[in-house]
């Protein structure tokens, strides 16, 4: 036996990290390295002597032996990998998956064979693992190579698609994309193979796939590369986005339409502020002329009729008034700036000047944070919420102050009043247009005030709510967002 093979030094041999055995043209061991006694459970001194075949399963053995034959008559290195799916037998009978490299040694008197032998249990486990992990994905999802076959599906892109996985593996994965597309899908691959990197794909493109029946759905597709020893992988995971599409498409109608009804009711407050106006004018002026040439001559009932007409009319004229305000919210609105806020209150405490000394109110004011928003809009806001302190403090003199507290990014406005208070209880309704707790006998109005203050406050991305203040009245707090200083606002 050639003393260079076979009495080569055992550190080298076992420094191998598979099982080697060297064995002769008929499969005699003549040596074995120590990870392989460890991997099939013999000791050397129990191979050397035997024949391969004592590592293979009983029922492999005579296609082997015939296997090992031809081999002899043709020897060349030989990979038998996974798809062989080739087993070993330990000492103790268990079976286990194993990869073999085959090659031949010569030598001056004969021909030996080197055999490289590595265990894929573990290897089997990890693809078992990744494979169940893959199963898990919601969305369909595939591996291919460099060149675009698919190596692995799973099972939403069965489902997704209507192949089963033996069809998609091996296959290109163009076939899952609409023949228009495919021409640029093989330049956009090559790129890919380029520069790989992580990838999301959809926004801004309009991406289709294309299923076994050749019915398309529209996709999103996020790629990222894999890269290992022989070359690079790239997983797909494709998401159909039809509902999402259906949904967009059905925002976008929704939209349109809203637009369309808001140009309809910018047209009616356009009537209401002109054709309505008019003959409600009319009527007021010839009710206030009976009134001024006939009183008490047409008997008291008469008065009290022309008295009604006067006063239906004028409610009228402030109803359509206040809903002219409120469709002007949005239809009327101007751009958000950087407002003075104490400027914006002290505008609406001049706009109330007449009811607050009527009333003697006393109105205190806070220095406040500048805020971004519609400053007439804003105006408004006060002038509405101020007023309705004043209106509603039954016999009690009317004090209302306002406080700011600032929050970071938004500021919280608190307008507190010692009148006659709301019950929790209708925190919510008061807000909503028409709603009235009380009489018109009691307190005139028309019930679209808070309103108007809810849909600024909201169109400003705040909201308003209120809370009891003690020991009587109502706080009134909303929320605005802050203005923030820029470099030229900064003093140097």
């Amino acid at each position: 036996m050639p003393h260079d093979i076979l009495n080569s030094s055992d550190v080298i041999f076992d420094a191998v990290p598979d099982g080697v055995l060297i064995a002769d043209i008929k499969g005699q061991i003549l040596r074995v390295n120590r990870q392989l006694t460890e991997l099939f459970g013999y000791t050397r001194e129990q191979l050397l002597g035997q024949t391969v075949e004592t590592l293979i399963p009983d029922r492999f053995g005579k296609v082997h032996a015939r296997h090992r034959e031809a081999f002899s008559k043709n020897p060349s290195i030989r990979d038998m990998g996974p798809e062989m799916q080739l087993i070993g037998k330990r000492r103790d009978g268990s079976e286990f998956p194993v990869e073999i490299r085959l090659g031949p040694i010569s030598s001056a008197d004969q021909t030996l064979f080197i055999t490289v032998i590595r265990d894929r249990t573990k290897q089997i486990k990890l693809e078992q693992a990744f494979s169940e992990l893959l199963n898990t994905a919601p969305d369909p999802t595939l591996i291919s190579d460099e060149t675009g076959t698919i190596v692995r599906a799973n099972r939403a892109a069965e489902k997704s698609f209507g192949y089963s996985c033996e069809e998609l593996i091996g296959q290109s994965i163009d076939m899952l994309v609409p023949d228009r597309f495919r021409h640029h899908h093989d330049q956009l691959r090559h790129q890919y193979n380029n520069h790989p990197s992580a990838r999301y794909m959809g926004e801004g493109n309009e991406l289709f796939a294309r299923r076994k029946d050749g019915s398309e759905f529209p996709a999103e597709i996020s790629l990222g590369p894999m890269k290992y020893e022989d070359g690079l992988l790239i997983t797909s995971a494709v998401r159909d986005i039809t509902e999402r599409k259906k949904l967009e498409n059905n925002l976008q109608q929704r939209a349109e339409a809203l637009e369309r009804s808001n140009q309809e009711l910018e047209q009616f407050a356009y009537i209401a502020s002109h054709d309505l106006q008019e003959p409600l004018r009319i009527i007021g002026s010839f009710a206030q002329l009976l009134h001024s040439r006939y009183q008490s001559q047409l008997g008291e009932e008469a008065d009290e009729f022309i008295h009604y007409i006067v006063d239906g009319a004028k409610r009228m004229q402030d109803l359509i008034n206040d809903l002219l305000l409120f469709s002007r919210i949005s239809t009327r609105a101007q751009e958000f700036t950087t407002i003075d806020t104490d400027a914006a209150i002290k505008l609406a405490l001049d706009n109330l000047r007449f009811a607050i000394q009527d009333k003697n109110a006393t109105v205190t004011v806070e220095q406040a944070p500048d805020v971004v928003g519609d400053s007439s809009q804003l105006t408004q806001v006060f002038q509405n919420l101020i007023a309705n302190a004043i209106k509603f403090c039954a016999e009690n003199t009317p004090v209302v102050h306002i406080s700011a507290q600032d929050k970071g990014d938004t500021v919280t406005f608190v307008i507190s009043d010692n009148g006659i208070g709301i019950d929790p209880q209708f925190g919510e309704r008061i807000f909503k247009i028409f709603q009235r707790l009380h009489g018109r006998g009691d307190y005139s109005g028309t019930g679209i005030g808070l309103a108007v203050c809810k849909k600024i406050i909201e169109r400003h991305g705040g909201r308003i709510w209120i809370e009891p203040n003690q020991p009587t009245g109502t706080q009134f707090h909303f929320t605005l967002p802050k203005a923030h200083a820029t470099a030229e606002d900064t003093p140097c």
